[in-house]
């Protein structure tokens, strides 16, 4: 994986007098192991000889001479430049020349990277994009939350794992029964009624919890014998069009998934992430994500354009880290192993390449306040947003926000309830969501 730079941005009048003396002193650019001792040096008392204060020139001038680029802090035009430098891409197109206000103020920022997901959501709503950015939401990463309905798939050791216990729980759940009827056999004999009914109210309970025992043990033998049974099978060389997968024919073509804790970082454009899995055969890597949807996959065999940006910025991650080819990704349901594998070219790459710059760009603008996101159109696309959805808000909350910098926008039902959202919080207006729609809920102004 390539090294990652980190790049500061600060305006001298905003930090201390100790730090504006320090950066007036050694410059900007310093070099990391001499940063402690120089600190301290600068924030002692001056000494009674008086020295010639050092030059930036003279500051900058033994980094020259270090072999080292961990010891050293570039240029933030020189990575700025290095950041978007595409050789012939369309991110050299369209590019207009920044102010020296804009740049003053990209400046004044902490260099962020763009998330994968964020750039999906970038072609879906900005708005969207720009609050998974800020909130830091990368559900690629995240695998399925526990629970006593979920049943594992996509690994055929777990799912053996989880036959097996079911398979035992099954087992003693109708022990259990058969020890309740016998007891209920002896409370009739006895002519004891209140030992009667407990028996048949425990045997009720078990015998739900055995059918759904059972149910599980025939969706877990399912999901295994279509592990065992698939057959060794990848979409043809060179296809040109989105292509029907199997989860387990690829896994039987010699593929091996692995699962990344920590995303993937570019070496030249500012973005990162990390699939949901990576299958990797010789130099050959293909990221798999998952749809969020039952609906998308196997059945309908489209994609949204989301989800094949992803699959793109992946790719580019993945051919960035190592020198690995990457043919295509894969898009898989919720919790389905039949999925649609959808072909990278570079003409996509190139396109890629331009909506990160174009992204890049237009967070600037949103982050400093020089542009306000407008809803997407169709406005139907707010309809299910999670960050337009509304929440309750009490009276005091909203006395308590109003003393913030940033208060929240309040929505007002016709029952005098308050209600608020992610989205109309960081814009100051409310989307058209479904729930806001048909709440009736209006913006109270002022």
């Amino acid at each position: 994986m390539s090294p990652t730079v980190f790049e500061y941005y600060f305006e001298p009048e905003d930090l201390g007098a100790d730090f504006v003396r320090l950066i007036d002193r050694f410059g900007p650019t310093v070099g990391k192991r001499n940063w402690a001792e120089k600190v301290q040096d600068a924030l002692s008392p001056p000494p009674t000889l008086h020295v010639q204060p050092e030059t930036k020139q003279d500051a900058v001038q033994p980094l020259a001479t270090q072999n080292s680029p961990v010891d050293t802090v570039l240029d933030s035009t020189r990575l700025e430049r290095q950041s978007l430098a595409v050789v012939d891409s369309p991110l050299s197109q369209d590019v207009e020349p920044a102010t020296s206000e804009s740049e003053s103020k990209r400046r004044s920022r902490l260099r962020r990277f763009i998330s994968v997901h964020a750039l999906g959501q970038y072609v879906f709503c900005l708005r969207s994009a720009v609050l998974s950015l800020e909130i830091g939401d990368q559900r690629d990463l995240d695998e399925p939350m526990p629970r006593l309905t979920y049943i594992p798939n996509f690994d055929r050791e777990k799912i053996e794992e989880a036959l097996s216990k079911e398979l035992w729980k099954f087992g003693l759940l109708v022990l259990a029964s058969l020890a309740i009827i016998g007891s209920a056999v002896v409370g009739i004999s006895t002519v004891k009624q209140w030992h009667f009914h407990a028996c048949i109210f425990c045997l009720a309970c078990v015998l739900y919890s055995a059918t759904y025992s059972a149910l599980r043990i025939v969706e877990l033998a399912l999901r295994r014998h279509a592990a065992i049974a698939a057959e060794a099978r990848e979409p043809e060389p060179q296809f040109d069009r989105i292509a029907r997968v199997n989860w387990w024919s690829l896994l039987k073509c010699g593929y091996e998934p692995v699962s990344y804790e920590r995303p993937f970082r570019h070496a030249e454009l500012p973005i990162e992430g990390c699939p949901w899995r990576v299958l990797q055969q010789g130099n050959r890597r293909i990221p798999v994500i998952k749809a969020g949807s039952s609906k998308i996959g196997f059945k309908r065999g489209e994609l949204y354009s989301k989800h094949q940006v992803r699959l793109v910025a992946y790719a580019l991650l993945l051919e960035s880290s190592g020198p690995f080819v990457v043919p295509y990704g894969v898009v898989l349901p919720t919790d389905s192993a039949l999925g649609l594998a959808f072909p990278i070219t570079d003409e996509l790459r190139c396109r890629a390449i331009k909506l990160i710059g174009d992204f890049d760009r237009q967070l600037a603008q949103v982050q400093h306040d020089q542009m306000q996101p407008k809803l997407p159109e169709p406005k139907s696309r707010c309809s299910r947003c999670d960050y337009g959805s509304p929440t309750q808000i009490s009276a005091s909350e909203i006395v308590k926000s109003r003393k913030t910098e940033q208060p929240i926008v309040v929505l007002r039902s016709p029952r005098d309830v308050f209600f608020h959202c992610q989205c109309a919080d960081r814009f100051g207006s409310a989307p058209p969501h479904e729930r806001i729609t048909r709440m009736g809920l209006s913006q109270i102004v002022g």
